[in-house]
């Protein structure tokens, strides 16, 4: 293929990153984690489960951008799900296909492209040819993992103690085995850049990504049930709360001033700018909010500045009118306990004036954080990047849920 810019495999890698930081910042945020390798021995390209990611330089000039950005998300999302780890005592070959085919279900769906050479489900449905020359399908892969998927396909594999090559397609008219190495076990701990990474690592990672994402807009098809799966029930309300904040802490690069050492990529790359984090708390000061909830709402508030470093915290209460509190830069616990004085409301609830005060008053945030017990209706639209905390004796979390389409619901615990 013509290279326009002329650029060294490792630029189009690059490149290839930026590209999916426009389209598809779940998947941006995880690649940047990745630390590139160039590995000529190497067929094609390969990642451990630290998130070093061995190239050969002639497989990455042979794929169209398009391509790229899509072998990136299959090779970091390897990583992000635990394959590497979680396949090490299984049957390579089966588990190779079975994680594949799961990785590439996601993609796929989420509108990127893949090297001819993967095994791509249509319509998450994939034809796997046997050894035996029968065919197997495997269906409504956008519900399993990929345990269950390898544990079809190993109950239907015909040769002795489960070995054997596999090979299938979305259609079932070639023979297919996939375009990557995936390489099991903890990965490179012996690098400084990526040691220290393990499966608790990247599931932080897929929810900070997840929740960054849903506030651009652009979360990734199929993620949901994925989430759902490390935050719930294994982690705490206080944990989750953290994690989402700090999901939204202003991302250490900015494209304001470009890094011109890289125009020869044909793209502009970000320099490193470190930031302060806004955060807003909405507190519910409502006749059924009781004094208690109101004090683990602050307690909360004074969790969050003392782990979180150039915090501008703006405090904002509301019933059926909204009153502003006070803004405050790097708070000190007597701060916070001084501001819980100040609470003002008591009458009764009104969401939609609290919510439309932020829209109309608080122009630069990065996150709103609402306390409440979620006793009136949400809003069916909010524009700005908000966690719901509701109060242990307030309404049903599911609720809640099936109103609010937009930020994230944390039940608080009691």
């Amino acid at each position: 293929m013509t290279n326009l810019f002329n650029l060294t495999p490792r630029q189009k890698l690059t490149r290839a990153r930026v590209l999916l930081n426009r389209s598809h910042p779940f998947f941006a945020r995880l690649t940047m984690l990745m630390k590139f390798v160039e590995m000529p021995e190497i067929q094609t390209m390969g990642v451990d489960a630290s998130g070093v990611c061995y190239y050969n330089p002639d497989f990455v000039n042979s794929l169209s951008d398009d391509e790229l950005m899509g072998t990136l998300c299959h090779e970091v999302m390897h990583c992000a799900l635990d394959h590497l780890a979680r396949g090490e005592k299984k049957e390579p070959t089966i588990f190779n296909i079975s994680a594949d085919l799961v990785i590439n279900d996601m993609i796929t769906a989420n509108g990127l492209k893949l090297p001819k050479a993967g095994l791509i489900p249509h319509s998450h449905r994939y034809k796997l040819k046997l050894p035996d020359g029968n065919d197997l399908l495997i269906e409504d892969i956008d519900k399993r993992g990929a345990e269950g998927i390898y544990t079809q396909i190993k109950n239907a594999w015909k040769n002795q103690n489960g070995q054997g090559n596999g090979s299938g397609s979305g259609s079932g008219d070639s023979s297919q085995q996939g375009f990557d190495k995936h390489i099991y076990g903890k990965g490179n701990g012996q690098d400084k850049d990526v040691a220290g990474r393990d499966s608790d690592f990247w599931k932080n990672k897929i929810v900070e990504a997840d929740m960054a994402s849903k506030m651009a807009g652009k979360s990734p098809l199929g993620m949901d049930r994925i989430v759902d799966s490390i935050t719930n029930p294994k982690m705490s309300w206080k944990q989750l709360l953290q994690r989402y904040v700090r999901a939204n802490l202003p991302f250490d690069y900015t494209w304001k001033r470009p890094n011109k050492k890289t125009y020869s990529s044909g793209v502009y790359l970000p320099n490193v700018e470190k930031q302060g984090i806004h955060i807003v708390f909405l507190i519910d000061t409502s006749g059924s909010m009781s004094e208690k909830e109101l004090q683990e709402a602050f307690g909360e508030i004074m969790g969050i500045v003392k782990t979180i470093h150039g915090v501008t915290l703006h405090v904002i209460y509301h019933d059926t009118d909204v009153y502003e509190g006070s803004s405050l830069l790097n708070p000190t616990a007597q701060d916070i306990m001084k501001e819980l004085k100040n609470c003002k409301g008591g009458g009764g609830t009104d969401f939609t004036t609290a919510y439309k005060y932020l829209e109309e008053k608080v122009k630069d945030a990065d996150v709103f954080i609402h306390f409440t017990d979620g006793y009136d209706r949400f809003p069916k639209k909010f524009n700005k990047p908000i966690i719901i905390c509701l109060q242990s004796s307030g309404k049903d979390i599911d609720t809640v849920k099936k109103e609010v389409h937009y930020g994230k619901v944390i039940k608080v615990d009691g």
